[in-house]
């Protein structure tokens, strides 16, 4: 694609793809104020993964708004899910004091980026309402005209910082981000199904000689269950990511919640349980490590990113918060509770399974009582209902992208046709003038718009499908969530919260410096001799760690295949 499709992409798309994924289009909720200016209050609640992209104009209603509770909530709900099981099996790679360590470095690096993130954003709104100021001034005589919706969005802030290189890099990240989610969902979705039907088997098996993840034969025979199980999902997926209206997905917030806190209950009920009824099985801590070794640090990381390196969905937030300066303390007391929470578990977790710590941790419940089975379902269901609205913003980018390729045909294709049509004798125009009539008197305009939204409704269709293809390829060839989703942590997530981040708020912070403001914004090299030494070593640190996590994974899966 040339650079200036991009361009025309990156300013038809207009932030409503940002990934998250995990956010509702915000053209979408536009056209929703513009056509019922009476239900704004519908839209009052942010949910884990339909969080509403959009600031509002100069006297925002109250009833849009959202209080600093139902941030911190909103917040909480897009950091705790399915990843938070995946964490004993995090520290069991970093060791269960230098897991919790690096995780409270972690967390102190992403909240002073998204600080970073929110401060950028925020000059950014200042901007565009000192513009949208401008054009109501110049529109004076229009005064039914309403005024449109201000957005501000990960993709607005890279676009407004480094133009098209800055939101291309966002929106490859993005889509990189919600397609490896995506996948490490239906990764998580098969093992539990897997583990439910093989209920009766794990009980009758003695763990002293369950076989190491490591081992080739046992691992080459699950990894090919799992891939079986996630090609079976996937048509149920793809045709729920083909419904347009993300509503029918809001139930899915609600449903997240109750299954994750009910699936830690159990393996917390069940470790302590089990380990105080086997008089044969060693006590808490006796086979774990306390500190482990650095090539499994980078796995462990990216699993620990996955869940605290959200930035992608901050701006949503902030922007919708009735009291948006309060965010930076919403967010440090935020993370700071989730992170003592999901630490708590990681280690307790760790200490009670150890060595025989599974990816997910829900896995290391053999016993199949009609509790634990509801809540292992409880998950599946959530992740199901999930999949489609953090696919969204893939399918969006995705769609946008052939239509304006298909516009550009279209143009192309009328331009060639003008030239011919120039040259054409008198008779072809009087014939072409004359068939021009007879369509008058017999219009057809009725089939061709319904076989334009037969094409459209099979393009869309035909999008969801490509992308799930991706998805469960990505998930067939890491078959294995930590891994997986320590891949999508460690590289896509680090990048949007340690690398631009910082390069941003320095860029805008130069662009306030210089005198002519329209200087060209192209992401240059002597930026990044400008860093202070804070977001320096953000940009290093987020460089490192993603080198890191390729080496460690590409390691990992040549010793689990071999």
């Amino acid at each position: 694609m040339s650079s200036t499709e991009w361009k025309d992409l990156l300013q038809h798309i207009d932030g409503e793809s940002t990934a998250t994924t995990r956010t509702t289009t915000a053209a979408s909720l536009a056209q929703l104020r513009d056509n019922h200016p009476s239900n704004n209050n519908n839209n009052k609640s942010i949910e884990k993964n339909a969080v509403f992209e959009v600031s509002t104009n100069q006297h925002p209603q109250r009833d849009n708004r959202i209080s600093d509770w139902e941030a911190s909530v909103s917040l909480a709900k897009a950091i705790m899910g399915a990843g938070s099981f995946a964490l004993p099996w995090a520290f069991s790679k970093m060791g269960y004091i230098t897991g919790p360590i690096f995780m409270t470095l972690l967390l102190t690096m992403s909240v002073y980026s998204i600080q970073l993130l929110v401060q950028c954003c925020s000059l950014l709104r200042r901007k565009q309402e000192q513009q949208q100021q401008q054009q109501q001034q110049q529109q004076q005589s229009h005064p039914s005209k309403i005024a449109s919706v201000i957005l501000c969005s990960y993709v607005d802030v890279a676009r407004s910082t480094f133009g098209t290189t800055g939101a291309r890099c966002a929106y490859i990240a993005s889509m990189s981000a919600s397609i490896g989610v995506c996948g490490s969902y239906l990764v998580f979705i098969a093992s539990n199904i897997e583990s439910l039907l093989e209920t009766s088997t794990l009980q009758d098996k003695d763990p002293s000689t369950s076989t190491p993840i490591t081992s080739t034969q046992d691992t080459t025979t699950t990894f090919t269950r799992t891939t079986t199980w996630i090609w079976m999902i996937l048509p149920v997926v793809v045709l729920l990511s083909a419904i347009r209206d993300m509503k029918y997905f809001a139930m899915s917030s609600f449903l997240g919640d109750v299954s994750v806190i009910l699936g830690m209950v159990v393996v917390m009920v069940y470790g302590i349980t089990d380990t105080s009824s086997n008089s044969s099985q060693s006590w808490w801590g006796d086979n774990c490590a306390a500190v482990g070794s650095l090539r499994d640090m980078a796995l462990a990381f990216g699993s620990i990113g996955y869940l605290f390196l959200v930035h992608f969905l901050v701006i949503p937030i902030e922007s919708s918060m009735d009291r948006p300066q309060h965010f930076p303390k919403v967010a440090t007391i935020t993370f700071t509770a989730c992170a003592i929470g999901s630490g708590i578990f990681g280690i307790v977790g760790y200490l009670m399974f150890g060595t025989e710590t599974e990816q997910i941790v829900l896995l290391n419940v053999r016993h199949g009582s009609v509790f634990v089975v509801a809540v292992k379902v409880l998950l599946c269901i959530d992740l199901i209902l999930t999949y489609p609205v953090v696919m969204r913003p893939s399918i969006v980018i995705l769609e946008e992208s052939m239509d304006l390729w298909w516009k550009q045909r279209q143009v192309n294709q009328q331009k060639k046709t003008s030239i011919e049509t120039a040259t054409m004798t008198t008779t072809t125009t009087t014939t072409t003038q004359s068939e021009h009539h007879h369509h008058q008197h017999h219009p057809k305009v009725n089939t061709a718009a319904s076989t334009a939204t037969t094409t459209l409704d099979g393009r869309h269709l035909f999008v969801c499908t490509i992308l799930g293809v991706v998805a469960a390829s990505a998930s067939s060839f890491i078959p294995a969530f930590g891994i997986l989703s320590g891949l999508v942590g460690g590289v896509s997530q680090t990048f949007l919260a340690f690398v631009l981040p910082p390069l941003m708020w320095t860029k805008i912070q130069q662009q306030q410096q210089q005198t002519n403001p329209h200087r060209s914004s192209s992401l240059s090299s002597s930026i990044l001799w400008e860093l202070p030494t804070k977001e320096k070593g953000l940009v290093v640190c987020g460089c490192v760690l993603i080198v890191w996590t390729l080496h460690s994974t590409w390691t990992e899966l040549r010793t689990t295949t071999t």
